[in-house]
């Protein structure tokens, strides 16, 4: 889904296409997260990022937790 950037350009917000993009990748791997038991390699594979440090760093910095903790949490939070 993410792999194809051409569809990127300035949305209504006004953000950067690379911006949107980096936004488009944190809710398609919090979706991916919540909803699927995938490993958190496949999440970071699947949303753009191959390398699994690569994808935790980016999602820790966006979200404040890491991908394990924000899964752990919201699995709480659904019970």
């Amino acid at each position: 889904m993410l792999r194809d950037r051409s569809f990127i350009t300035r949305n209504d917000r006004h953000l950067a296409p690379y911006q949107r993009l980096l936004d488009m990748r944190m809710e398609e791997s919090s979706r991916l997260l919540q909803e699927t038991d995938h490993r958190i390699t496949q999440i970071g594979e699947q949303v753009g990022y191959p390398a699994p440090l690569q994808f935790s760093a980016f999602f820790r910095s966006r979200q404040g937790s890491s991908p394990t903790t924000y899964r752990a949490m919201k699995n709480l939070n659904c019970r």
